[in-house]
């Protein structure tokens, strides 16, 4: 997936298909911190993650981690079955 933050009819002010599918695309992502604050961890233990693969991430062409929004979903649904008593973890 190659994720454009900004192109240049976001710049010049002008809307067109593209420019509503990069803006949705970017709403859809969330940053190293905001996945760690979703996650109550850090944001170094996101960026690790990313890079080593254990989560869904993709980079920006500046070199930034985005980690998209269904995969923050995922993973906190995982987390909170894994907190949840042994005895309780089948009524899901």
């Amino acid at each position: 997936m190659v994720v454009t933050l900004q192109n240049r009819g976001e710049r010049h002010g002008t809307v067109n298909s593209r420019t509503a599918m990069t803006t949705r695309i970017v709403s859809e992502l969330a940053t190293p911190a905001e996945a760690a604050a979703e996650l109550r961890c850090s944001v170094h233990t996101v960026k690790r993650c990313a890079r080593e693969g254990q989560i869904a991430a993709v980079k920006t062409p500046g070199g930034h981690w985005r980690i998209p929004l269904s995969e923050l979903r995922v993973l906190r649904t995982h987390r909170e079955y894994a907190d949840r008593p042994a005895d309780l973890r089948g009524a899901l």
